[in-house]
């Protein structure tokens, strides 16, 4: 399983690298257009943007993923295809009148409010392929999906900033809605390319593939994507009450953070198929266990180390003209620390989301959401550190929570265990999963 999973979480962490140089460039260009106060709106209104997509994909892009991996052959294909279609039409729906009534509030404009709106269902459409065309095989067809919808919103801000064109707050968010849309084509394409592809007779119906049974377990999934979301919007949201200018350091620490959190989530989108299949089939699956997220740990620590001795970070934003966004060095360092759990916690998540118990991880995350905005409302006294390390706590809470809900049919092995003990030490592959 692992040797499959490696290569295809290869080809996804590609893609999430090119997604994250691309959208470095989006946001890189917008900082240059737009004032430090300015951007920090903009990052505020993209991460409510982001955080309503969650509900708007409602967890069915895994559930089409998790359905397609489990059928086989052109009927049930289809059967897959127009179930999770129509469990994704209220939800996207819903999210994008929602998200037009909060731009319209926050922005006063009526036109941003429609165009923000109505790129929702676009958006939600083609991760949805993508998930069911993944779990189909067609991974670099599923990978080359959403880095589509990135470049398409840079080639806008791009072809403004060609033909002089001041680009705004509203510049942004349109050019946002516009990849979206590229995106959704380029998912029916491949859609229309697996069709033609299937040659393998149908698999047995599956019980699980209908649409009330696809939006229960979409249900709790889309609850806990929200909340662990949610985790990064409360630290932003409490900044607002120190300066927009903490909001948009902050904001950039992320996006420098998100290219280890797209690696992980590469991870967990090769997992979710393999891991679909093997319950199927009734094999076991083997996961790391937390004393390699204690080792990943302290080199992550001398890593820190190293950077804050140096100011290489410092020294990088302001090579590149962003002295004003020095904050986000600490932010970033203290982030770091938050790498090896939220990889570890989001492999768990994949394997619980792929034996279909979304509601055990929905109420594992909800746990931790109502625990971080309480930390907020405390931390938020003691400065804008103190809200970078909360994120760090949610995440070593979400991960040795995590493993309190680990399936029977899962065993758990070091995977440095060879290196720091005797082979005689490592356990055996019938062992248990305690550690």
């Amino acid at each position: 399983m692992w040797g499959r999973v490696g290569r295809d979480s290869a080809i996804f962490a590609g893609s999430a690298m090119v997604m994250a140089l691309f959208q470095a460039g989006f946001r890189l260009l917008a900082i240059h257009d737009l004032s430090i106060q300015s951007y920090g709106r903009a990052a505020l209104l993209l991460s409510i943007f982001n955080f309503a997509l969650v509900f708007a994909n409602f967890g069915v892009p895994a559930a089409a993923a998790r359905l397609a991996a489990r059928s086989k052959g052109l009927t049930r294909g289809r059967e897959v295809i127009a179930s999770v279609t129509k469990a994704s039409i209220v939800p996207s729906l819903a999210a994008g009148v929602a998200l037009g009534v909060t731009t319209l509030v926050l922005t006063h404009s009526v036109g941003l409010a429609v165009v923000c709106g109505a790129g929702v269902f676009p958006m939600v459409m083609s991760s949805v392929y993508a998930g069911f065309i993944r779990g189909r095989g067609f991974v670099w067809s599923s990978a080359s999906v959403q880095p589509v919808n990135v470049v398409a919103q840079l080639l806008v801000l791009l072809a403004l900033s060609a033909f002089g064109v001041s680009v705004g707050v509203g510049w942004v968010l349109i050019s946002f809605c516009i990849g979206n849309v590229a995106a959704f084509v380029l998912a029916l394409v491949y859609i229309e390319r697996w069709r033609r592809s299937v040659h393998d007779l149908d698999s047995e119906p599956d019980t699980q593939a209908g649409p009330r049974r696809v939006l229960a377990f979409a249900a709790w999934l889309s609850l806990a994507n929200a909340a662990v979301l949610g985790l990064a919007i409360i630290p932003r949201v409490a900044l607002v009450h120190l300066s927009y200018g903490d909001v948009a350091s902050f904001d950039l620490a992320l996006l420098v953070y998100s290219i280890p959190q797209r690696l992980t989530a590469s991870l967990v989108i090769a997992v979710i198929p393999f891991a679909a299949a093997r319950q199927v089939s009734g094999t076991r699956v083997t996961l790391p266990k937390a004393v390699d997220a204690v080792v990943i740990t302290v080199a992550l620590v001398l890593c820190d180390a190293l950077l804050w001795w140096s100011h290489a970070l410092a020294h990088a934003l302001n090579a590149v003209g962003l002295t004003h966004y020095a904050g986000s060095e600490r932010f970033l360092l203290i982030l770091l620390l938050a790498a090896p759990a939220e990889l570890f916690f989001s492999i768990d998540a994949a394997v619980l989301q792929a034996f279909g118990r979304s509601r055990s991880l929905a109420i594992l995350v909800l746990s931790v959401f109502a625990f971080s905005i309480v930390g907020a409302l405390v931390a938020v006294q003691f400065g804008p550190n103190s809200l970078a390390v909360l994120l760090v706590v949610d995440y070593w809470a979400l991960y040795l929570l995590s493993r309190r809900f680990t399936p029977e049919e899962v065993t758990r092995r070091s995977i440095f265990a060879r290196f720091l003990v005797p082979a005689r030490a490592q356990l055996e592959p019938g062992s248990t999963n305690a550690d």
